[in-house]
Formats: structure tokens, C-alpha cells, sequence
């Protein structure tokens, strides 16, 4: 149970990085999109948010199991060579 709820733990704490990392790409780009010649653009970060968790949340929560899955198999691997060591 308790390796369940590491990889529950890993799994949420990388969603909510990527969201975060994905709102932040978005507010980039539409910042950069939004400029011109004449003067600086605008961040549009309410668009980002609901672009990331409307349309995206799918793709980000799929992308972070991914990576949870790599992330827990190496704990479990680092877990098991300190154990050989001993």
C-alpha cells in the first residue's frame, strides 16, 4: 500500500509541475504572439490556465505518468542497491 500511495505522490507532485511549466509556456507564447514593431504585447495567463486544465489536462496527467513511472522505477532501483550494499 505504502509503494502505491510513493507512486500516487510522484505522480501528482509531476502533474502539477508540468502544469505549471505548461502555463508558463503558453504566457510566453501568447506574450511573444501579441507584441509587435510598435509596442510589447500582453501575457494572456487566464487563456493559459484554462487552456492547460480545459483542452491540455489529458495530455499533462498522461505525460506525468510517464514520468512517474520512470521516476518510482528508479526509487525502487536506488532502493534496492542500498539494500545490497548492506
Amino acid at each position: 500500500m505504502a509503494m502505491w500511495m510513493l507512486f500516487g505522490v510522484i505522480w501528482i507532485a509531476s502533474f502539477l509541475e508540468y502544469c505549471s511549466s505548461m502555463v508558463l509556456y503558453i504566457s510566453v507564447a501568447t506574450y511573444y504572439f501579441n507584441s509587435s514593431p510598435e509596442g510589447d504585447g500582453s501575457a494572456e495567463v487566464g487563456f493559459a490556465i484554462q487552456s492547460t486544465l480545459g483542452a491540455h489536462a489529458g495530455t499533462v496527467a498522461f505525460a506525468s505518468f510517464i514520468i512517474a513511472v520512470i521516476r518510482f522505477i528508479k526509487i525502487v532501483f536506488i532502493y534496492m542497491a542500498k539494500q545490497a550494499e548492506k
